[in-house]
């Protein structure tokens, strides 16, 4: 499990996904784009065979919402998720998580899971985790899953709206996110939030990765937030397209606090239209 979630992403491979259809230009940041009455559903599986130390004392991760089984991971192995199995949109509902250990030992818990379900991505945190996880990821307990873009629309520009988030409600923030195709950059910023400054994102240019006959386009920048006492500079974000047309993105954020703390917003938006 890596703290960055979308470190690996090159490697993501799509089991099946449905959906589709464009945005609007007043994307709302708590639900995915319509597509004629359909609902966010598809099985995704993103590989990750090298785990950090100390998660070989662990075979498994699976939760559960309403008996369901709507993800699990496999030390070693990767992660399915069922986005058919969560609510459309931004959520946050109770869960279980049972966790087998590497001697078949299993321990179920009862925990909160956060989450933003679109038609080509998604994502999820996991909190209230009692058994004590490595490197600290009881504090970010992240799940990625994703439809790649493998096609860029070639001109104009369009503006992404949609919602930043992380364990804490207090971060909750909605955030807009203007790309031009034509030049391939992009930048934006998240609105101030409880409990975290407004976050500048800075222009970055959209670049294009292919690993494992799966082909990505990424951006990568970096993040300036208000009133950041902290010395070391600015933060780092990475968005990844989603959808034929580029109709979402995924990604996270570096920030800290209003109390100097650190943490990591995740954040999924849907485009508007595309204007020349």
């Amino acid at each position: 499990m890596k703290h960055h979630i979308l470190t690996t992403i090159a490697t993501l491979t799509l089991l099946t996904a449905c959906g589709g259809g464009g945005g609007d230009d007043n994307a709302p940041a708590d639900k995915p784009q319509s597509d004629n009455g359909k609902v966010p559903t598809g099985k995704y599986f993103l590989p990750e065979t090298d785990w950090d130390k100390g998660y070989e004392a662990f075979r498994e991760f699976s939760w559960q919402r309403n008996g369901q089984t709507f993800a699990t991971s496999e030390v070693n192995k990767g992660h399915t998720i069922d986005s058919a199995k969560l609510p459309a949109g931004f959520s946050e509902f109770p869960a279980q998580l049972t966790i087998t250990r590497s001697n078949g030992q299993q321990v179920a818990e009862n925990v909160t899971v956060r989450s933003y379900n679109g038609f080509h991505a998604g994502v999820f945190t996991t909190s209230g985790i009692r058994t004590q996880l490595p490197n600290d990821d009881n504090n970010e307990f992240n799940q990625i899953f994703i439809r790649p873009t493998t096609q860029l629309p070639s001109a104009g520009k369009a503006t992404y709206a949609g919602r930043a988030f992380d364990q804490n409600p207090v971060n909750d923030a909605s955030f807009t996110y203007t790309i031009n195709f034509g030049t391939r950059r992009g930048s934006g910023e998240i609105a101030a939030s409880q409990g975290v400054g407004k976050i500048i994102l800075k222009e970055a240019e959209i670049k294009r990765e292919t690993g494992d006959g799966l082909t990505v386009y990424a951006l990568d920048g970096d993040a300036h937030v208000e009133g950041d006492r902290l010395p070391g500079g600015d933060h780092e974000y990475t968005f990844t397209l989603a959808g034929p047309n580029a109709e979402e993105i995924i990604g996270n954020v570096e920030y800290t606090d209003r109390k100097n703390q650190g943490g990591l917003l995740l954040m999924h938006g849907t485009r508007g239209e595309i204007s020349q």
